[in-house]
This record gives structure tokens, C-alpha cells and sequence, in this order.
């Protein structure tokens, strides 16, 4: 702060003439004794001297003189003699002697470290410290008779830490204590204002104290300085320090001071600077504060939580230097006086709600010393003065804020006048109309920020002559035209922001060549800007961030940009650069951050970007790069790569999946491998063997023994031939023996013999493994049925299977009688086969088999389903609810453990979808076909049950069910996780987008159509005879639309890209 600088000026100053009239003291009594011999007084200060130096660390060796070999202690380096008197302990004071000791020691800026160990130096008056690098903790005496004539002792800047010695208080001539600038902590001890009360200046400023401000410093009336600024002191300020009539100085900024200002402060009228910014107080600022405070110099009251108006009576303040209550609560208008204030330097409200218009500028012409001018953050309108120039011509006006108002017009050309402007900043308003050209007369202008205003026209050209400027920012505008090239000329620019407006044309290289100075920001981008970055960029060797992202910027990223060593953040995105990435870019090893998405940029991603360690975002999304993408440096952090959008690209990381398909790679097989295929192999080829071999069984020996066993008998040839050996074929197939048995001699033929058990003792005639396992507890048949076996059930009811038996038998027996006219045909053998599969299944459950385990809720799967029959019961509506949600239960699991970002599980992710859709497609599909299609009345099989009809005609519960767990499924993919930094909104989005492009859901297409091509024809065949007569044609050609969809989804690829 500004006081603080004062007043450690006079401080500093009032110690100097201090030592200065000690020192002449020594001098003149050194003088008269030319011929001294140190007293045996000095003795003892030589030695404590010595024990003080011998933990102090001397760099510079300024602690030189300080040895045996130099007697006269008074001639060392820094240290001040005087003549003091001496109590001998006589009662007689005629008795006291005068003896030269030494009272002072004066080390200031020596680059002295170590620990400080006062000891033996009685007489001590003066320890003047400062700016040094000593440390460990303070350590006085705790007795009495030491350092107990200390008048001063000033230790600041230093490294000191640990508490304040309550020792201290034993000092008590103390005048001036100043520990400013160290590392100490703990609370101020509250007897400080029990027994140091004749301390003048208390400095305990820039330390890291804490507790409260204890309020028996209110009892030090002598105090002129107190200074407790820059800790984290807390608490309110005790309204005893009003009492402090003499003092001068009050600061108590940056803690964390609450509640009000006490009343008793504002009538402490000796206050030349008051100041408590940076705290947490409240309440108005009294009107009269001007008043009752007459000499201040500086009042400062920023960032608190000040309310009320700005007191008018500190504008009749004559001596007044420095008025600041910026970022408080502040409202109303700018109170008049301001031309009284004479001695004005700095004035400073920004950051309230003050409000009216910039009339009242005019009114700091009488201030010639202003050079400090902040309305900035307020809700000034209404336009700046035309005569703004005129009107401050004549102050010292360096600074002046004016940004984030409701300020509206044009810049006054005016402001030309102000020659001695530094800063102008104009930013955040409404301001239209064209930079003034005049503006180019400002040659000490070192940053003019303009930005976010409506201001229109071009850039002048003018702004090239202000050769002393740092910052240019011109960004949020309606600007024009092209970048002059007058701009090449600012050699001191450091950031250059022309980001935001409508400028067009090329970035002329003759800007880049003579900006070679820009160490911060060259922002061009959201502009309109074309052709091609420029060569010249390599002059940019000492710039950090370089942003021409969304301009229509084209042809190559120049290797020139390798040059620009201390880059870290380059933004080039949303261009139509093309042409490969420079390699060169790995050589700037600092880089952070690179963005070259939405470009046309080709070919692969440079291997040697992996060396550029310090880089944590690379986006090369949305162009067209090829090949391989790399695995180490930052590619190994997929968090912090995006490449989605590149469809050429791949990856050899399941992590960057689905964006990237992984890529595809001849790899050395291994042995376990090579084996598993080989006896994949071998059985294909066996079971294929197998077929044909029966295929030709069937055709060259079994067709032609029952040939014979029906037409050797001399009969006459009848069309139904075929049913009489699909009748032998379902004997033979329960009776285990062929027509051609051994046994079957002297007349008896297989029928006959079947005939002979049919029906009482059918298990006398049946094979006898089927006997074996009818007599076990737990007899299990497998069902052939229409050509499809089907699920394996267990039969616990033997009344049930017994007649399974009979009545299967019984189909075989009527296809195979001797006449063939009382045959059955082949079709009513299959329907009557249907119906015995109807009738077993409808009074047995083949899934859920374990009736105990159920009651309590667990059901066991004994044998999987390929796919439910009609849900004539309870279990069978089990079993298609069990098989509904194992689908899509199935779906839904991928989405628990993987994302965009964080996808572990690739290799297995298309299997687990894979079958998601199989299950989907083979039980959802033929119950919706079920429903879709109600069978005619009069082909109808019997009335459906209740739960059928629920099944089938719509299970509300099944519905409400899957769609709850659709729109879960869709919350969690827009919400779920976002506190896991999984992505936004947006993010999730643009993922969905570059999934529908990817390779990824061609692949669960794939699984998809092959499996329903496989089971579809037949899983809506099976239902055909329940569907309509009108609708028989349609469902046939329906079933094959999978078929179709496989074959032009096939030919629709490309295989140049597949390779």
C-alpha cells in the first residue's frame, strides 16, 4: 500500500537520525580518548558481540572487523557506542560512573543469515536488523537486567517464525517494535498493551498472526503507528483502539476483520492514514468521515462490504491525496466537491453500483496531480465527455478505467490530449462508432484494451505509431477490414487479441516479422480471415499462446511454426488447413495444449508427438488422418486425446474405442491358438462326414429295407408309400430296432410286434434305454417335434409320460398298417404329433423345474431355451418374461462399465450386444408376431387361458416395465456419471454422432443380421399356422427380410476400405 511506503519512509528516517546522533556520541568520546584501552565493560560487550556472531551465517563477510584483533568493540562493523551511566549499587548517587558500552547495533542489508541469540548486551538501545535472511525463532531474555534499555528493535524482512516471545514484554522503554514481513504466528499477546505502553510504533504487519486484536493496545496512547495489515486476523474491531488519540497511522488491511467500524475510529482525529481494505466489514460510511478526520492523506476502504453512498465530505479534504473504496456496495451518484481536491492523486470507486452519467470528470481539471482514475464495474451511461481531453490535459493522468459500464457514443478524439496515459481501457460497454485515429498521438501508451464494445470500421493504422505499447485488445467488436500492416511496428507488444470481429483478408507476415516482442497471446481467431499462415510466424520465438481457430484460414501448417520454442498452447481449429501435420511440431517441447480439429489436414499421425511430455489436451478431431494412431507420451492418456471423426484412423488401444476401431494386424499365432482352430477343424469335418455318411445310409440301405419290407410282400404299389416309412422310421426310432431285426422272423414284422405291447404294455415294446430311464426318479426324453429339438424337459408325472409314449406309438402304428388306404396322410400325422407336443408342454414346464427354489424366488435354469412356446401357463409366461429380461438385461450391461472415455471391455462388448440382439430378436420378435397376428376362428385351436389372453393380447406390465427401463437407459446416457468427468451433454452427443459413423455398429449390425437370418425364417414359420389366412403370404416373405437386409448391407461395402 501506498501509506505503507510513506510511512516505512519516515520510519526508516527517524531511525537514521537516531543512530546518527548515537554514533556521534561514540565519535566525540571516541576523540577524547586517544590513547583508550577497552574497559573491562567492553570487555564483557565483546564477548556477548562475539557470542551474538557465532550462529550468524556471513555471505559477504561484512562481519569482518568483528575479531580479537581489532579491540576497540566501538570500531567494529554496525556497532554504536555511547557513554551511559552505571549504578556502582552505592546509595550514593555521586557514586554512579559514566562508562562506554555499547547501545546499538545496526546490520540493515547485510545479507546476514542463521539464528538470532541476544544475550549479555544490557545496555542495548537500538537493534536495527532489517532485510536479512535470518530465521529459526525469536529469543530474548526472560530475565531482568537484559536488553532492558531496548528503545527499538526492528527485525523486519527476515525469515523469523514461531510465536511473539511473551518475553518481550520485559522491554519495556520500547519505542519502536517492528516485526514486519516474517513468518510469525499465533496470537498477539495481549499484554503487549498491558506493558509496552510507551510504545510509539507497533508494526506487525505481513506475518501470518491469527486470533483476534486484542483490545488492551487501546491502552498504548502514545502509539502513532500501528500496522497489524496482511495476516489473517480475525474477528471485530475492538472499539478501544478509538482511544488512540495520537495515532497517525491505522492499518489494518487484508485479514478477516468482520462486523462494522467502530464510531470511536472516526473521532480519532490525528489520522493521516486510515486504512482496512481487504476485509469482510459491513455498514455505511458515515457522511461526515471528511469532517472528523482532517488530515487524512489516504483513506482506504476497498474490497469489504461497505454500503450507503460515497461520503461527499471527503471531497472538502484539501490534503488529501488518495481516495479508494473500490468493490464494495456502494450506490448513488458521485457526490460534488471534487474540484476541492487539490492534492489528488489517486481516485478509485470501481467495482460498486454508482450510477449516473461521466459528467463530473471535468470537475479533476483542478487536480494536476492525478494520476490514479478508476470508475470502472460500475453503472455509469451515457457518453464519455467530448472534452475529456481538454479537461485532464493538465493532470498527471497515467491510469484510467472506465471498462465494464453501460457507457455508449463514440471515443472522444479528445483523448489525444492525454499524453501522459499509460492505460486506457475502455472494455465491456456499448461504445460504437470508430477508433479514433488521434488515438495514435498517445506515445506513452503501454496497453489500451477497447474490448467487447459495438465498434465498427477498421483498425487505423495510427495504432503502429505507439511504440511504447504492451497490450493491444481490440477483441468482441464489429471490426473490418484487413490487419495493417502499420501493426508490424509495435516491437513492445506483448499480447495482441483481434479475436471475435469481422476482419478479413490474410495475416500479413510483415506483422508477424516485426512482433517479435509478443511473449503472452496472439489471438486472431473468429475472424474471417484467408489464405495461409504465414512463414513469418517463426518470429514468434518467445510467444506462449497462438489462437487462429474459426477463420478460413487454408493451405499447410508451416514447419516454420517449430521455431516458436517457448509455445504452450496452440489453437487452430475449424480452418480448411490440409497437407500433413508438421513433425517439426515435437520440437516444441512445451506445448500443452494443441487443437488443429475440424480441418482437412491427411496421412498419419507423427510418431514423434509422443515426445512433447508436458502436452495434456491434443484435439485432432474431424479431419481426415490415416493410419496407426500412437500408443506412448500423451496418447497413452486417452482422457486427453480426441481423434473422433477420422475415419481412416486406428487405434491398437481398446481405450479410444468406439471412436477408433482397432486396428488390423498380422499377429504370430500361437500354439494354443493354432491347436484351437485345428480342432475346430477336425470336427466341422467330422460332423459333415457324419451327415453324409447317414445321407448316404439313408438313401442306398434304409430306403431300400423298407422298400422291401412294405412292397416285398407282393402288394400293389400305393402314393402313400412315404407315410408308411415315416411311420416305420418313428417306430424304429422308440422301439430302438429296425425292420430288419434278428428278431423279426416267422411272420412277425416290426409292427406286428409293437402291436402286440400297443397300448397296455408299450413299455414292453419301447428301447429299452427309454425303459431304463422311465423306472429312475428323474427321467428326461428329448422332444423331436416338426424337424426341431427343442429343450430337454424333466418328467416328474409318469402318468404324463406314459402316455407321451402311447400316444406317439399310436401316430407311428397309423401311418404303417398294412392297407394303404387306412393310412393316415403325412399331414395329419404332423398335426397330430403337434398336438401331443401342445398337450405335453401345456401341462409341463420345461424351464423353471425346481418348485422349491421358485417359491422363494430363485429360479434354477436346467436346460437353456432356444425359444418359448405359446405361453399357455403360468411357467411359460415365466419363461418368456425370464427370457424378455435376460435379453435386455444383456444390452444394458455394457452401458454400466463402459463410455466414451473409459471403455474397458471391447474385445467383449460386440459378443455381449451380439447376443443382446439374438435374445431380443428370438424371443420378443415371435410373441409381437403372435400378437400382430390373430389366428382365423375357425382354424383356432382351443379357447386361449386367461394368462394366455394377457400374453398375447398385450402384457400392460411388460410394456410400462420395458419402457421404464428404456428411460432409465436413455437417462443414464445423457446424465449418468457426470460428476466422474465423463463428459458433457454436448460431449455425449458428439460421441453418439461419431458412433453412428463408426465401424463399431456395422459390427453389431453384423451379429445382428446373421443371427435373426439364421432363426428368423423358421421362428415366424412356427407360427404361421396361427396366423390369418390372409396374412400367410405376407409373414412368409416378411420372415426373409433379415436374409435380404445381410446380402445389401454386404455388397454395399467398400472393400478398398476394409483392406
Amino acid at each position: 500500500m501506498d501509506f505503507h511506503l510513506h510511512h516505512q519512509g519516515i520510519f526508516k528516517f527517524s531511525v537514521s537520525i537516531f543512530i546518527l546522533i548515537l554514533s556521534s556520541t561514540n565519535s566525540r568520546n571516541n576523540s577524547s580518548f586517544i590513547h583508550y584501552v577497552e574497559s573491562s565493560s567492553l570487555t564483557v560487550d565483546r564477548e556477548a558481540l562475539l557470542s551474538f556472531k557465532s550462529p550468524i551465517i556471513d555471505p559477504s563477510n561484512a562481519l569482518s572487523s568483528w575479531n580479537t584483533s581489532l579491540n576497540n568493540v566501538c570500531d567494529w562493523t554496525g556497532v554504536i557506542c555511547d557513554q551511559v551511566i552505571v549504578d556502582d549499587g552505592a546509595n550514593n548517587s555521586t557514586s554512579n560512573k559514566n562508562q562506554t558500552r555499547v547501545t546499538g547495533l545496526d546490520l540493515e542489508r547485510f545479507g546476514l543469515s542463521g539464528t538470532l541469540s541476544l544475550g549479555n548486551l544490557s545496555f542495548l538501545r537500538v537493534l536495527h536488523l532489517p532485510n536479512n535472511k535470518f530465521s529459526g525463532t525469536l529469543i530474548l531474555p526472560n530475565y531482568a537486567g537484559e536488553l532492558c534499555q531496548l528503545r527499538t528493535l526492528n527485525i523486519s524482512s527476515n525469515d523469523i517464525h514461531g510465536q511473539i516471545p511473551l518475553s518481550i514484554v520485559k522491554c519495556s522503554e520500547l519505542r519502536i517494535l517492528d516485526l514486519m514481513g516474517n513468518q510469525l504466528s499465533g496470537n498477539i499477546p495481549p499484554e503487549i498493551g498491558q506493558y509496552l505502553l510507551r510504545l510509539q510504533v507497533l508494526k506487525l504487519n505481513q506475518n501470518q498472526l491469527s486470533g483476534t486484536i486484542p483490545p488492551s493496545i487501546g491502552n498504548i496512547s502514545s502509539l502513532t503507528v500501528l500496522d497489524l495489515g496482511t495476516n489473517t486476523i480475525g474477528g471485530p474491531i475492538p472499539s478501544e483502539l478509538g482511544r488512540l488519540q495520537k495515532l497517525k497511522t491505522l492499518s489494518l488491511s487484508i485479514n478477516n476483520l468482520t462486523g462494522t467500524v467502530p464510531p470511536s475510529l472516526y473521532n480519532i482525529t490525528s489520522l493521516v492514514h486510515f486504512a482496512l481494505p481487504s476485509n469482510n466489514l459491513w455498514g455505511e460510511i458515515p457522511s461526515d468521515v471528511g469532517d472528523k478526520l482532517p488530515n487524512l492523506i489516504d483513506f482506504n476502504f476497498c474490497i469489504n462490504k461497505f454500503t450507503g453512498k460515497i461520503p461527499g465530505s471527503l471531497h472538502y479534504l484539501p490534503n488529501i491525496q488518495n481516495i479508494r473504496m473500490a468493490h464494495n456496495l456502494l450506490e448513488g451518484t458521485v457526490p460534488p466537491g471534487l474540484e476541492n481536491l487539490r492534492s489528488l492523486r489517486m481516485y478509485n470507486i470501481g467495482y460498486n453500483r454508482i450510477v449516473g452519467s461521466l459528467d463530473f470528470i471535468s470537475s479533476f481539471s483542478t487536480s494536476p496531480n492525478l494520476d490514479f482514475l478508476a470508475l470502472d464495474g460500475n453503472l455509469f451511461q451515457g457518453a464519455i465527455p467530448e472534452s475529456i481531453g481538454f479537461d485532464l490535459s493538465e493532470t498527471k493522468l497515467t491510469k484510467l478505467y472506465m471498462g465494464e459500464n453501460r457507457i455508449s457514443g463514440k471515443i472522444p478524439a479528445s483523448v489525444n490530449l492525454l499524453t501522459n496515459l499509460a492505460l486506457l481501457n475502455l472494455s465491456y460497454n456499448s461504445i460504437s462508432g470508430e477508433i479514433p485515429p488521434e488515438i495514435g498521438n498517445l506515445k506513452n501508451l503501454q496497453e489500451l484494451v477497447l474490448a467487447e464494445n459495438k465498434i465498427s470500421g477498421g483498425i487505423p493504422p495510427s495504432l503502429g505509431d505507439l511504440n511504447k505499447l504492451n497490450v493491444l485488445d481490440l477483441h468482441g467488436n464489429e471490426l473490418v477490414g484487413a490487419i495493417p500492416n502499420s501493426l508490424g511496428s509495435l516491437q513492445r507488444l506483448n499480447s495482441l487479441d483481434l479475436s471475435r470481429n469481422e476482419l478479413n483478408g490474410s495475416i500479413p507476415g510483415q506483422v508477424l516479422s516485426g512482433l517479435s516482442g509478443l511473449s503472452s497471446l496472439l489471438n486472431m481467431s473468429r475472424n474471417s480471415l484467408s489464405g495461409s499462415l504465414p512463414q513469418e510466424i517463426r518470429n514468434l520465438k518467445n510467444l506462449v499462446t497462438i489462437d487462429v481457430s474459426h477463420n478460413k484460414l487454408s493451405g499447410s501448417i508451416p514447419n516454420s511454426i517449430e521455431e516458436c520454442r517457448s509455445l504452450q498452447k496452440l489453437f487452430m481449429s475449424s480452418n480448411s488447413f490440409s497437407g500433413h501435420i508438421p513433425s517439426t511440431l515435437a520440437n516444441v517441447l512445451g506445448m500443452e495444449i494443441l487443437d488443429l480439429s475440424s480441418n482437412q489436414l491427411s496421412g498419419p499421425i507423427p510418431n514423434n508427438l509422443e515426445k512433447l511430455q508436458a502436452l495434456h489436451l491434443l484435439n485432432l478431431s474431424y479431419n481426415d488422418l490415416e493410419g496407426q494412431l500412437p500408443s506412448t507420451g500423451v496418447f497413452k492418456n486417452f482422457t486427453s486425446v480426441y481423434v473422433q471423426g477420422n475415419f481412416k484412423l486406428c487405434s491398437n488401444s481398446s481405450h479410444f474405442s468406439p471412436s477408433l476401431p482397432v486396428c488390423r494386424q498380422r499377429r504370430k499365432k500361437s500354439v494354443a491358438t493354432r491347436v484351437v482352430v485345428l480342432l475346430i477343424i477336425a470336427s466341422a469335418s467330422v460332423f459333415s462326414l457324419l451327415l453324409v455318411a447317414s445321407f448316404v445310409y439313408y438313401m442306398l440301405i434304409y430306403r431300400k429295407n423298407v422298400a422291401s419290407g412294405e412292397y416285398g410282400q407282393g402288394r400293389k404299389p400305393s402314393t402313400r408309400g412315404d407315410v408308411y416309412s415315416f411311420g416305420i422310421m418313428l417306430l424304429e426310432m422308440f422301439t430302438g430296432r429296425s425292420p430288419t431285426h434278428e428278431g423279426f422272423n416267422g411272420g412277425i414284422s416290426l409292427v406286428k410286434w409293437v402291436e402286440s405291447g400297443y397300448p397296455n404294455d408299450i413299455l414292453q415294446v419301447l428301447d429299452p434305454q427309454l425303459q431304463m430311464l422311465h423306472q429312475t426318479s428323474e427321467p428326461s426324453l428329448p422332444i423331436i417335434m416338426n424337424g426341431i429339438t427343442g429343450s430337454s424337459c424333466s418328467f416328474e408325472d409318469k402318468q404324463i409320460e406314459h402316455g407321451f409314449f402311447i400316444s406317439t406309438v399310436g401316430v407311428g402304428l397309423s401311418c404303417a398298417v398294412d392297407a394303404p388306404e387306412m393310412r393316415i396322410t403325412i399331414r395329419e400325422a404332423l398335426q397330430r404329433l403337434k398336438e401331443i407336443r401342445d398337450t405335453l408342454v401345456y401341462t409341463l414346464s420345461g424351464f423353471f423345474s425346481s418348485p422349491l427354489p421358485r417359491v422363494v424366488g430363485i429360479h434354477v435354469l436346467e436346460s437353456p431355451v432356444i425359444h418359448p412356446v405359446r405361453p399357455f401357463d403360468m411357467f411359460q409366461m415365466e419363461e418368456g418374461l425370464f427370457n424378455f429380461v435376460i435379453g435386455w438385461t444383456l444390452m444394458f450391461a455394457p452401458l454400466l462399465f463402459t463410455d466414451r472415455k473409459r471403455n474397458r471391455f471391447k474385445g467383449s462388448l460386440d459378443v455381449l450386444w451380439g447376443f443382446q440382439m439374438f435374445l431380443t430378436n428370438t424371443f420378443l420378435i415371435p410373441y409381437m408376431a403372435i400378437r400382430l397376428n390373430k389366428a382365423d376362428t375357425e382354424s383356432s385351436p382351443k379357447e386361449p387361458s386367461k394368462l394366455e389372453a394377457v400374453m398375447v393380447d398385450g402384457a400392460s406390465v411388460v410394456g410400462l416395465i420395458s419402457g421404464a427401463v428404456c428411460t432409465l437407459c436413455l437417462a443414464w446416457a445423457c446424465f449418468g456419471r457426470m460428476d466422474g468427468n465423463f463428459g458433457t451433454l454436448t460431449d455425449r452427443w458428439e460421441y453418439f454422432l461419431s458412433y453412428l459413423g463408426s465401424d463399431r455398429l456395422g459390427y453389431a449390425f453384423i451379429w445382428d443380421i446373421c443371427l435373426y437370418t439364421v432363426f428368423q425364417p423358421w421362428l415366424i414359420g412356427d407360427n404361421i399356422d396361427n396366423v390369418k389366412d390372409s396374412s400367410v403370404n405376407t409373414v412368409e416373405k416378411l420372415r426373409f427380410v433379415p436374409v435380404v437386409g445381410l446380402v445389401a448391407y454386404l455388397l454395399s461395402l467398400d472393400p478398398a476400405e476394409e483392406l
